[in-house]
């Protein structure tokens, strides 16, 4: 939570073609309904698991507070979509900017972000992105490239708290023109009134959420193969900057792993983890250059 309690959920949709594809987009639905999150950040969303998202009304039909979600993705970046990236956002919410980032490695997987105001003083930057999964089966674990890519977008994103922060000494390094160039209006609709002035905001904070596919430490797979481990995921000057991963951020007393990839729940993953000691990982990650007084579990 942010600003005026500004919620962000993060979750992949499985794009595994099939009979359960609707039925797994109608559970995701009715999850969302239930946890009402400001922000959605979507991978591996397909047309059928999207539906039913997009068709939600929040609220009690005729009285005030009801509202639906709306997708930010810049239409006329197709390759946005890649790794079926996607951000909804509430409808009622002011979008004043969403500005997409294609990474220089990973097959068009691409970063998007938009910002979003919270008052007449401030805004926050909210981005989703999909990171390069490993081939399990081929031992490609693909470090290097979610390496690069988280570097492009926390630089892009370092770049955009900067401009929002008013400081004078922005660098145009190479994150910062990329995003800089790849600028797209937002969806129509989501809530911005036309005679609104909020070019005088500055940046709360800036939010990046999706399955990045990080995993820190080395660890064995079936076979006997080893997977990289992909090391941390901030640089010194990052986390001193104020970048931090909310989950253990918010859970450091409790020790709770906060696996989304967990064999104990989930016995499909079980050909992927093997049975090896390792029955789950974090892949999806929330990381936040904010104030960590101002982070808050969304229950």
């Amino acid at each position: 939570a942010v600003g005026k309690a500004l919620t962000v959920a993060t979750l992949n949709l499985w794009a595994k073609k099939g009979t359960s594809e609707k039925r797994r987009g109608h559970a995701a639905a009715q999850a969302l309904k239930k946890l009402q999150p400001d922000v959605i950040c979507l991978q591996e969303a397909t047309e059928d698991t999207l539906e039913p998202i997009l068709l939600l009304r929040v609220g009690e039909p005729g009285k005030e507070g009801v509202f639906s979600y709306v997708s930010v993705e810049p239409d006329d970046r197709p390759w946005v979509t890649k790794g079926g990236n996607d951000m909804l956002v509430r409808s009622d919410l002011a979008i004043t900017e969403a500005r997409s980032l294609k990474y220089d490695y990973g097959g068009g997987r691409a970063m998007l972000a938009a910002k979003i105001e919270l008052s007449s003083s401030q805004h926050v930057w909210v981005a989703a992105t999909h990171l390069s999964a490993p081939n399990v089966r081929a031992a490609d674990w693909k470090c290097r490239e979610r390496q690069s890519q988280a570097k492009e977008a926390l630089r892009a994103l370092d770049y955009l708290f900067r401009i929002g922060r008013k400081e004078t000494a922005v660098e145009a390094d190479a994150a910062a023109s990329d995003i800089g160039d790849d600028v797209a209006e937002a969806s129509a609709g989501c809530g911005l009134a036309a005679n609104a002035d909020l070019s005088t905001t500055t940046c709360a904070g800036c939010i990046l959420a999706g399955d990045l596919n990080w995993s820190e430490a080395q660890r064995l797979e079936p076979g006997g193969n080893y997977a990289e481990g992909d090391g941390t995921i901030f640089s010194d000057e990052q986390r001193n900057s104020g970048w931090l991963d909310v989950w253990p951020a918010l859970n450091e007393k409790t020790g709770e792993h906060g696996f989304t990839f967990d064999t104990r729940r989930n016995y499909m993953l079980k050909d992927w983890l093997g049975d090896l000691g390792v029955y789950g990982l974090r892949l999806d990650r929330v990381l936040a250059r904010l104030d960590p007084a101002a982070l808050e579990p969304a229950h």
